[in-house]
Parts: structure tokens; sequence; C-alpha cells
């Protein structure tokens, strides 16, 4: 199969898994775009960990995971069934970063204080993603709205859940790094 088709030449490109084609600046295609811009970010965060894993690595692949099915479940949704094998985002994903966000903190200072994102690359780095997780965040509640859909079927009320708590979860890990690499951060 070639990568390149000339289908999306004209402006346009596939918005659903029942292959609607949709111009590229809907709002569905900035969610696509922006979770995998956060998997991305994740992906070069993995690239900086140590070589002693941090216990992160793991989880971050299974949060790469998950933001793959994400933008499944959004393609899924408007306009087609969601397939059986795209599981909804569930509570257990959620506990899953809340655990690793409890168990970071527990060795943390308290925050007294606003973190300025920068000192160490990696950190500042944690950040960035931290940043494109709030946007796709917003642009999956913005579609939820551009839908008018009284109720969200329960996929996508996960997504922007896992999305929320998943923000948290770099801000932590942004702390953790710096903790970990001895690093002292910037606040205001």
């Amino acid at each position: 199969m070639k990568i390149y088709t000339g289908k999306g030449d004209g402006g346009k490109t596939a918005g659903s898994l029942g292959g609607e084609r949709v111009p590229k600046s809907d709002v569905r295609i900035d969610v696509f775009g922006n979770i995998d811009e956060l998997n991305s970010a994740l992906g070069m965060l993995r690239a900086l960990l140590p070589k002693e894993d941090l216990g992160l690595n793991d989880e971050i692949v299974q949060i790469q995971s998950q933001l793959l099915q994400a933008s499944a479940l959004i393609a899924a949704w408007q306009g087609s069934m969601v397939p059986k094998k795209f599981e909804e985002i569930g509570e257990e994903r959620i506990r899953f970063l809340e655990g690793a966000i409890d168990r970071m903190e527990k060795k943390l200072p308290d925050l007294t204080h606003f973190i300025i994102p920068g000192g160490h690359p990696l950190p500042a780095l944690v950040h960035v993603a931290r940043t494109v997780c709030r946007r796709a965040e917003r642009d999956v509640i913005r579609l939820s709205f551009d839908a008018k859909e009284e109720n969200l079927p329960k996929q996508i009320e996960g997504v922007i859940v896992f999305l929320n708590r998943l923000s948290d979860y770099l801000f932590v890990v942004g702390r953790y790094c710096s903790y970990l690499l001895g690093e002292p951060e910037d606040a205001q």
C-alpha cells in the first residue's frame, strides 16, 4: 500500500471510520492531530528517559496505546457504530493514572507555588506534552458541544475524563522528573 494517495490534495480527509470526507480544518481533524502530537511528545519523552528506567517507560507506553484508542473512538463516534474491538476508556484507565499520580506525589515535596516550566530539558518536555494534552481535551469538548448531543456516548465521556486526568499525570511527571534528576523547580 502506498503512503501517498493524493486524496487529501483538495483539502479534505477521512474524518471517521466510515470513510466520510471532511475538510482538514474540521474539529475532528484537530482532535486527531493534537492526540497524535501528544503521542509523539510522549515518544520523545520515553526516548529521553534515563537508562535506569524510572518506572515511567512502561506507563507511558500504555498511555500511548490508550491515546490511539481515544482517536479510534472519536473516529468511530459520529456516523458509524463503534466496533466492539474499540473498548471504551473506562474507570480502570482513570484509576491507573490516579494511582501513578499518588505514587509519585508521595515522593515529592508539597506544592506551595506555581511551577514555571523550564530547567532541565526532560521536565520541560513533559510540560510541553501536558499543554498539548490540555489542547486535545479542549478540542474533544468543543467537538462534543458542536455535536449538540444531549447525552454524549459513554466512550467520548471516557476520552474527556482520560485526557483531563492525563494532563494531571503529566504535571506530576514533570515535577517527578525534576525531583529524580535533582533539579530545582522554577517557581513563582
